[in-house]
């Protein structure tokens, strides 16, 4: 039975049963007043036979009770205070989750203790079942990574270790994922074994999620150290996509994601060429965010499409297409599925089609062209649009492949990017738009012009006026549309024939030109 020892006088113990009784009992060795324990009366056999109990229940004078009392209420007191001292050593405050393919988690209280340790998968309970627990962090680390050695886990091509600090306390987390980094590193060093060693900090409530995550990713069939590289590593919230592609010669293409895409063997991967053919291909290596796929009957200077099927954690397929030319060097990729970029070539330069939803320019913006034979040029004039730029250069004509790089630009959240595509330049449009009707209001001087050919002006119409003999008059545009441009002209005061000129601001547009007659009728 449970006994609060109220008091002790030389060899006995006074003590409070859980049925409110006092009782005499033998002192027992490391008891003492406040303490709680386990207490089981010795029996003792009476001479006419049956047996009695060590440990009479007795009873006080006035004064004794009263002085009991308060005891009792001093040792409450100390109880209460314990009770919460030992629920503060028992309270999980830092998680340390290490995983090499056993993963093992590690609880800790405020103070450092340990409170206990686990294997959180087979191989992980395994190995905690041959380390014997010593109560300090950094040898049970020692422990777990020499005992994953012995058993095989660092050899071939599993040289991985990530580490986990979880504590809502960021300081000690961070003084924490220090000292375990340090104690890894030396111990791997001491095994003559060069791997991987990563960290994280984060919260208590980020690890049960990260965990939710990583079990969700085991039960996809992936390696337990591959979805903690991919719990813990790709966690960025920007799009992952591709970001280039680099033909490296020899057959050999290089892919750089946005982030880090882990590999797990269960991707698909195909290459074709521009007429549609499938090539033969297949991952070489892989590394973080980049990616070299060996491919077949590669022809210099022709452009291949690559697309990627790999899965997240819910099993949905995540689609990844690029673009790249098969020129040593060349840096380029295109998102728009499987297609390259348009660019349109006109005598000023390029209309470069994007999509440029929640894309601003801003005063630092960059645009680089790189021809297929690797020169670089520079567009220091460009006129953005919702869904086009136009690129002023002289360094592309018809038929062209080159890629067009244009950074310094803000998406919605205000965060730099780049928008990095591989484009063949097309001929645009060049033909003059034919005229339609024209008239002139002589009271008001506003001057309509009707086209039968639509423009899609790169700038803004800009409309001047000349009588025979070339003397200019000043033009007020009013309003313009991709078929129509009105204008008020000034000072026209005599009847006669005008001549007018529409020019596209922006350089792109053919010119409009035509006449008009004036009278005062």
């Amino acid at each position: 039975m449970k006994v609060l020892i109220i008091e002790i006088n030389n060899d006995v113990s006074t003590v409070l049963n859980d049925e409110g009784e006092f009782m005499d009992v033998p002192l027992q060795d490391g008891w003492q007043c406040g303490m709680e324990v386990d207490y089981e009366p010795v029996k003792i056999e009476k001479e006419n036979g049956g047996e009695n109990f060590g440990g009479k229940v007795k009873t006080f004078s006035f004064k004794r009770i009263v002085a009991i009392a308060a005891a009792v209420a001093a040792c409450l007191g100390l109880a209460v205070g314990i009770q919460l001292f030992y629920s503060n050593l028992n309270t999980v405050t830092t998680y340390v989750e290490v995983s090499i393919n056993p993963a093992v988690r590690i609880s800790m209280n405020r103070n450092g203790k340990i409170i206990d340790i686990n294997g959180i998968n087979n191989d992980g309970m395994e190995l905690v079942s041959k380390i014997s627990s010593t109560g300090r962090l950094g040898e049970e680390l020692s422990q777990i990574i020499n005992q994953a050695v012995d058993d095989g886990y660092f050899s071939g091509g599993n040289k991985q270790v990530s580490i986990i600090v979880a504590d809502n306390d960021t300081v000690q987390a961070e003084q924490l994922e220090k000292q375990l980094l340090e104690i890894a590193a030396n111990v791997l060093e001491d095994r003559n074994i060069d791997p991987v060693v990563r960290t994280r900090r984060t919260t208590l409530e980020e690890a049960d999620h990260m965990r939710e995550t990583v079990d969700a990713g085991v039960n996809l069939g992936m390696s337990l150290a591959e979805v903690y590289e991919l719990s813990q590593w790709n966690g960025s919230s920007d799009t992952l996509g591709v970001r280039e592609i680099e033909y490296k010669g020899d057959n050999i293409a290089e892919i750089e994601f946005s982030s880090d895409l882990l590999y797990t063997g269960k991707e698909t991967v195909s290459v074709t060429d521009n007429q549609g053919n499938e090539l033969l291909c297949r991952v070489k290596s892989q590394n973080d965010d980049e990616w070299d796929l060996e491919i077949d009957s590669i022809k210099e200077g022709e452009i291949y499409y690559v697309r990627i099927e790999a899965f997240n954690f819910d099993g949905a397929p995540i689609i990844f297409t690029g673009a790249f030319l098969a020129r040593k060097g060349f840096e380029a990729s295109a998102l728009l599925n499987g297609s390259s970029s348009e660019a349109l070539c006109f005598e000023n330069g390029i209309k470069f089609v994007y999509d440029n939803n929640d894309i601003y320019s801003s005063y630092n913006t960059l645009i680089t062209l790189r021809s297929s034979d690797g020169d670089v040029f520079t567009a220091d004039a460009f006129i953005m649009e919702d869904d086009y730029w136009l690129i002023y250069t002289d360094a592309v004509a018809p038929g062209d492949i080159f890629s067009v790089q244009i950074t310094g630009i803000t998406d919605n959240e205000r965060k730099d990017t780049v928008i990095y595509e591989i484009c063949k330049a097309v001929p645009g449009s060049n033909i003059t738009p034919k005229i339609k009707e024209v008239k002139y209001n002589f009271r008001n001087g506003e001057l309509e012009i009707k086209l039968l050919d639509k423009i899609d002006w790169s700038g803004r119409p800009v409309v001047t006026v000349t009588d025979s003999s070339g003397e200019p008059y000043k033009v007020n545009e009013l309003d313009w549309d991709d078929d129509h441009v009105e204008a008020v002209v000034e000072n026209i005061t005599q009847p006669g024939e005008y001549d007018f000129i529409i020019r596209d601001s922006g350089g792109f547009s053919p010119e409009v030109s035509g006449s008009f007659e004036v009278t005062q009728s």
